[in-house]
This record gives structure tokens, sequence and C-alpha cells, in this order.
């Protein structure tokens, strides 16, 4: 099966479980793709940044892996739905970062200049929902910085809504 044939009760449960007992999971196997000169993904999505960044929604941040990578005086907030990920980062002295889902963020509008995410956007059903949410809290000019996988270039069903958040 492939998940657009899970039902999304399912597919929630399933993702809270596995975070629940692999909290951490992302940055550990990232650990296997960094590079001696050109760092972690982690590290491209910082590069990717302007510099300075002001505030920084990290989203889906799961255990905020981004937040020590960042420049001194940077505001950083992460967002993850899992307990488990975020406890993660307390433990690991990182934050600030709350509980909240992608699809209806309790963020003010245009309270980020720069919204990241590593692998988290291709969790999210429908994911349409969550560009619109960070469209709505990146503020005009803000930049969007995302680390998605992919074996082959985007696809044209994908088109839609990254030019649907290139517009706003």
């Amino acid at each position: 099966r492939t998940t657009t044939d899970v039902p999304r009760r399912d597919w929630a449960d399933y993702l809270a479980r596995f975070h629940a007992s692999h909290a951490g999971v992302t940055e550990r196997a990232f650990q296997h793709a960094s590079h001696g000169v050109h760092g972690s993904p982690y590290d491209w999505l910082v590069q990717a940044l302007p510099k300075p960044s002001g505030r920084v929604l990290d989203a889906a941040c799961g255990n905020a892996a981004v937040q020590p990578r960042l420049p001194p005086g940077t505001g950083y907030l992460g967002v993850d739905i899992s307990p488990a990920e975020l406890a993660a980062a307390g433990h690991l002295g990182r934050g600030p970062v709350v509980r909240g889902d992608l699809r209806g963020l309790p963020l003010p509008d245009a309270s980020f200049d720069a919204v990241v995410s590593s692998m988290g956007l291709m969790l999210v059903d429908p994911v349409e929902t969550a560009f619109g949410e960070l469209a709505r809290v990146l503020s005009p000019g803000g930049v969007l910085v995302l680390l998605l996988p992919a074996i082959s270039p985007i696809r044209p069903s994908d088109l839609r809504p990254l030019l649907r958040l290139a517009g706003t």
C-alpha cells in the first residue's frame, strides 16, 4: 500500500507511534548523510537562509536539530505534533519548541522572517493546507527553505501548491 491508500486516521496513528518510539530519528539518519566539507542536511538548510535570519520557524522540527546550527541571536521557534520529539528537544536543551499541527498553526500572521522544514512536510496531509499556513506566518519577502526527499524531478502535480506558496 502507498500512503494515499492508508486512511488519514491510520496514518496519523502510525506517525504518532513511530515518533514516540524513535524520537530524533531524522537527526540520526542525517548523520549518515553528512559531508566533511558541506556538513549535514541541517547545515544546508541554515546556509540557504539570508544573513541575518531574524525570526525562524522550524516547521515539523522533530528534536529541533536546526536550532543549534543557527547563528547566535536568531529568533527560533520549533513546532512539531509529536510530544516525544519535543521532549527529545528539551532533553537536548534545544528550543523553544511548541506542540502544533502545521495544518493550523497557533501563530500570528507574518510573524517569521524565515520558515525551514527538514523532511517534515511530506508527512502532512493535505500538504496544501500546511503550505497555506506556512505562507500565512511568513512575513512579506520572507524565505521558505525546505528539505524534502526526491528520487526524481518535481512532478507537475507538485507545482500547484509550490506556485501558490511562491505567489503569496
